[in-house]
């Protein structure tokens, strides 16, 4: 299934990857890029599913774009730097871009612009969590974005402003999956997969804790049902991409405040050695550390003390993919120019 839409490039300010190459060396590279490179067999098992056609035109437009990037930003401590692992073989706009937000209230995001930038992004798909809305009170068009050919798909908790996920995608899927079968989750409205070929994409919302013990041992009680069910979709042959707020800060490099939060909900050393298991035997990938292995990368500021102005934040958004998925992930950015929720998108480009 090859995606049937135009080779224009997509926004590149911010990006970052792994291996740091001064932006106009990029650029220069991404024209004169060698004609061949090591083979990806995670591109070969996605061609049935996202895949877009790419140009040269497209290289060279997206070469200006990172240029006049550069020209506007090179001034400004710490605004513009890129990281990028040697560009593939096929050194053209990327093929799938991913994005994930937890909103805090999609309708508040929709009054702060978040679809307003979301339709200059180009993305392939879309996940959201805390949607805190049913979807009958959706009726503006924002919510079903016309430019997602392959529809809008919400799934509510049963508590009315509370919790619920989204997938938003520019391809119609083969496949889509509400909920995980478990009541625990699925009344809360937490977890929504979609299927393309043998690639699923999931909107991920994982409980927080911070309100008190009860919610702490519902939190584990997740935790405990997901592990299983993660090491099996490691295990079953497809491609996943597990987006969402996980609502954990898995290392000291994820939070600004690391020795004052080991006995907070998000930083426990019960919830971190349950991420080492994630990123260790049961063999899933951070997307995001994949690219970009740099601190203070936040997606997620508390309203209180000027936290976001001062970047006091926590690393609680993920993008969990399987190995297949990890030599393709190559660029990536955590939006912060504008505000549209305490959490900010984090975006992937994964050329496959």
């Amino acid at each position: 299934m090859t995606a049937n839409r135009p080779t224009e490039p997509r926004p590149n300010d911010g990006l970052t990857g792994a291996g740091a190459v001064e932006v106009l060396q990029l650029a220069a590279w991404q024209v004169h890029g060698a004609a061949s490179g090591p083979d990806r067999p995670a591109a070969s098992r996605l061609k049935a599913g996202l895949r877009v056609p790419r140009s040269r035109k497209g290289g060279l437009a997206a070469l200006d774009g990172v240029a006049d990037a550069f020209k506007a930003s090179r001034h400004q401590a710490g605004r513009f730097v890129v990281y990028h692992r040697p560009l593939p073989s096929n050194p053209y706009p990327v093929a799938m871009r991913i994005i994930t937000l937890n909103a805090n209230g999609i309708r508040s995001a929709q009054r702060k612009g978040f679809f307003d930038w979301l339709r200059r992004q180009r993305a392939d798909v879309v996940c959201i969590q805390e949607t805190k809305a049913q979807e009958h009170q959706l009726t503006d068009p924002d919510f079903h974005p016309r430019y997602m050919k392959g529809g809008a798909v919400y799934h509510d908790a049963e508590k009315k402003g509370y919790s619920g996920v989204a997938l938003y995608m520019r391809k119609t899927p083969d496949r889509v999956q509400s909920g995980i079968g478990w009541a625990t989750m699925d009344t809360e409205g937490r977890w929504l997969q979609a299927d393309f070929g043998k690639l699923s994409v999931i909107s991920l919302y994982l409980p927080s804790g911070s309100s008190g013990e009860h919610r702490q041992a519902i939190k584990f009680q997740v935790m405990d049902y997901l592990k299983p069910h993660l090491e099996r979709l490691a295990a079953d042959g497809r491609e996943y991409i597990i987006c969402g707020d996980w609502n954990i800060a898995h290392r000291k490099i994820d939070l600004k405040n690391w020795r004052s939060n080991q006995k907070n909900s998000g930083f426990l050393p019960e919830e971190r050695a349950w991420m080492d298991e994630i990123f260790g035997p049961i063999g899933l990938v951070d997307g995001f550390r994949q690219v970009d292995p740099r601190p203070e990368q936040y997606t997620w500021w508390s309203n209180r003390g000027r936290a976001r102005e001062k970047n006091v934040g926590w690393r609680l958004d993920y993008q969990v993919i399987t190995p297949g998925l990890a030599g393709v992930a190559e660029r990536t950015r955590i939006y912060t120019d504008r505000k549209f929720s305490d959490h900010a998108p984090l975006v992937l480009d994964y050329d496959c």
